[in-house]
Parts: C-alpha cells; structure tokens; sequence
C-alpha cells in the first residue's frame, strides 16, 4: 500500500505518535517515526574507570572503526548485501547480518529499502538522518 505525506501525517496523528520525518536522496525516499522518549539507563551503581579499564577500550575502537566502515560503504546512495559484504571483505553472511546490519538497524544508523520484505531480492540499505550525522562525526 503507498501513502501519501498527508496521509502518513493524518495516521501518526490517530496512533498519537510524534510527526514523522520525510528525507530523501537521489535514489531513495523514507520515512522515519521517531519513539516517544525512551527513559535512560540509571544503574544503581555509578561505574568508575580505574586504569585496568579504560574509558575507550580497544574493542570499542575497533566497534567504531567497522561502524565508520558500514556507513562509509553504505554511503549516499545506499547498497545491498553482497557490495556490502564485498567491501568489507567479509564472507559469512549470516554472521554479516548479525554482527553489522541487524543492531545498526536497531540502532537507527540504516534502515532497509524494503522492511515489509527482509529478503526482498532487491533489498538495499541507506543510511538514516541518525547515521548521516553519526558518519559525519567519525
């Protein structure tokens, strides 16, 4: 089913749901419903950084280096599965998936051309306002 801007606008009003987000490029167009606000984590605890634990740790480096990587792959135009694959010269699929797409999926940093259909045989992904800005600051 397609809807139009007035339409979409008109549901998000009787879900009451924030107005969505209207965003395109030269190959895409989307929409994004942002969340109402989410509550913070609060520990009970407050954690302290001693010098056996740093405040960025290797594993959050390299965390951040394969994102840029995603992002920087993915790029303005968006790309599907295997260029992303390829360019990050990774060959397991299901462990792509798992490790890359999915939780930057939930993330909100890309978002996929066909959600209704994950295994769309032209599914792409592009990035999201989100990841634009986060691409920008890495």
């Amino acid at each position: 089913m397609i809807y139009n801007e007035s339409e979409l606008l008109f549901f998000s009003i009787i879900a009451n749901l924030p107005e969505p987000e209207f965003n395109q490029n030269a190959a895409f167009v989307w929409v994004t419903f942002k969340r109402s606000t989410i509550q913070p984590h609060n520990p009970t605890t407050p954690q302290v950084n001693t010098p056996s634990t740093p405040s960025t740790s290797k594993r959050e480096i390299a965390k951040a280096k394969r994102l840029k990587a995603l992002l920087s792959a993915i790029g303005a135009n968006g790309s599907n599965l295997r260029a992303l694959m390829e360019s990050m010269q990774r060959k397991d699929r299901k462990g792509f998936v798992s490790t890359y797409i999915v939780p930057n999926i939930e993330a909100g940093y890309i978002a996929m051309l066909y959600p209704e259909a994950p295994n769309h045989p032209m599914q792409s992904y592009y990035l999201t306002k989100k990841g634009r800005e986060l691409l920008e600051q890495l």
